[in-house]
């Protein structure tokens, strides 16, 4: 049975995936990768940390940014 997660804040704010797992199975933290395109065409990749809440908002367990990481 697939987990709905919704991310909050940072650069995947809103945006909503589905895990194939448990929500017991689910990490306690995502790391997303944001590919950010230059004006000049070279690629700069970004790696931030969203750390999940303790409890789930309904059906949907939400991660958190984490801009000190």
């Amino acid at each position: 049975m697939p987990v709905d997660i919704e991310f909050v804040g940072g650069p995947m704010d809103g945006r909503r995936v589905s895990l194939d797992c448990t929500p017991e199975q689910l990490p306690p933290a995502l790391k997303a990768t944001d590919r950010i395109e230059r004006a000049d065409l070279e690629a700069r990749v970004r790696t931030v940390r969203y750390e999940r809440d303790t409890a789930p908002i309904g059906p949907t367990w939400h991660y958190r940014y984490e801009e000190n990481r």
